[in-house]
């Protein structure tokens, strides 16, 4: 792709990933990969002054991620409560338990460790979402910006 090649984004994405569908725990996975790659792909991108040699850049830029991190905090959610779930489910195991001891009833191992896990994605949850806050902020001040 050239610098002056332009991508339908959101026809590109809802092509790879329907918003409705068919979900399955291989097109999620996949989904969260791509958005790494994407991430990665401006970690990189953005360290070149050319990329981002406009204020107006930065803020769409911003804007997007704020975005981004806006659904994330929903993403955080679904998963929070996937561990919710499983803290329940008798097939959960923790790979230390001899299985004597989990046979035909919960792993209390595993349930801790599920829940802890829980407890963690929503803290992390609370991270993005403040993070959120702080990108929003940062557009809103960027916004009265131009370059002649």
């Amino acid at each position: 792709m050239t610098d002056h090649m332009e991508l339908d984004v959101d026809g590109w994405v809802e092509k790879t990933f329907p918003f409705d569908g068919p979900h399955s725990p291989e097109s999620v996975i996949n989904a969260a990969a791509a958005s790494r790659e994407l991430t990665r792909y401006l970690a990189n991108a953005t360290r070149y002054d050319h990329t981002v040699a406009w204020a107006a850049i930065a803020r769409r830029i911003l804007n997007h991620t704020s975005s981004t991190a806006a659904m994330q905090t929903e993403v955080l959610d679904h998963l929070a409560e996937a561990m919710d779930r499983q803290a329940g489910d008798a097939t959960l195991y923790h790979e230390a338990t001899p299985y004597a001891e989990r046979a035909g009833k919960l792993d209390q191992r595993a349930v801790t460790t599920v829940r802890d896990a829980a407890v963690r994605i929503r803290e992390a949850r609370h991270a993005v979402a403040q993070a959120q806050i702080a990108l929003d902020r940062a557009v809103q001040i960027i916004y009265p910006l131009g370059n002649d």
